[in-house]
């Protein structure tokens, strides 16, 4: 087992939104999404490694609330992307739609 994954299922979640960003990491839904580009970053990222980045900082930083605040903020931001981008790259298998079949763009 990957050791980084192990560690990061021994730290319980502190609120909902790291929670959700371990779940997905641990999923590994987020490598089949294209590129996410932040609000206040530069050019596309990895999304998978963003969410791991916004995981350390949001357990890094427990005493400076307004950096915990802008990795929130940043964590929604993200969160509801993902959310509004994994529909479009599931396709449904088959003619009757049993399961999906994630791909490595948008759906046309």
């Amino acid at each position: 087992m990957n050791r980084v994954l192990k560690r990061e299922r021994e730290i319980p979640p502190r609120n909902r939104l790291e929670g959700w960003l371990t779940r997905k990491i641990q999923a590994g839904v987020l490598k089949a999404l294209p590129r996410y580009c932040p609000l206040h970053g530069r050019g596309g990222e990895c999304p998978e490694q963003y969410a791991k980045a916004l995981l350390n900082g949001l357990r890094a930083s427990e005493g400076d609330a307004h950096k915990v605040e802008r990795l929130k903020d940043d964590g929604r931001a993200f969160r509801s992307w993902t959310e509004s981008v994994l529909p479009a790259v599931a396709v449904p298998q088959g003619g009757q739609g049993r399961g999906i079949r994630l791909t490595h763009g948008f759906a046309n």
